[in-house]
């Protein structure tokens, strides 16, 4: 087999050269977890474990970091998404105990409203010492029965 460099046959040694530099490359570059089992392929493969056998031993060791790592960081993922779900929960437990509160003071408001005033009594929440005057619609009712005689 012969490849071409600028125009050019390149010998077959040129060619074994080129393949012993890209191979320097690879075995450099087997820390890498993408090279390393790429690496790990080829050369079961091509049955070549005794020929490369620091090469295999790398990438072997390689691929195994790169499973404790992803392991560990699966675990850690898990860690925090359980810790954001449970916040969550007392979170949510803690806006629907916020709304019951906010209902309850709702309705006893409402019930203060809706209790009638009862003239020349202080009013509930008023201290006893407050006078009260009587509604305008009120006053004129008693003028004017005032002023019939009656």
């Amino acid at each position: 087999m012969t490849f071409t460099s600028g125009g050019k046959a390149a010998s077959t040694s040129s060619a074994a050269s080129i393949d012993a530099r890209h191979l320097q490359d690879v075995l450099r570059r087997a820390n890498d977890p993408v090279v390393a089992r790429l690496l790990r392929d080829f050369i079961q493969e091509q049955d070549l474990r005794q020929s490369y056998p620091g090469a295999y031993l790398v990438a072997l060791e390689s691929i195994k970091r790169s499973q404790m790592r992803y392991a560990r960081a699966k675990e850690q993922g898990q860690l925090v998404r359980s810790g954001l779900l449970r916040l969550g929960s007392l979170l949510k437990r803690g806006a629907g105990h916020f709304v019951v509160g906010v209902c309850w003071v709702a309705r006893r408001c409402a019930r203060g409203a809706g209790r009638r005033h009862v003239e020349g009594q202080p009013s509930p929440g008023r201290a006893s010492n407050v006078l009260t005057l009587p509604a305008p619609g009120a006053a004129m009712q008693r003028s004017s029965v005032a002023q019939s005689g009656r």
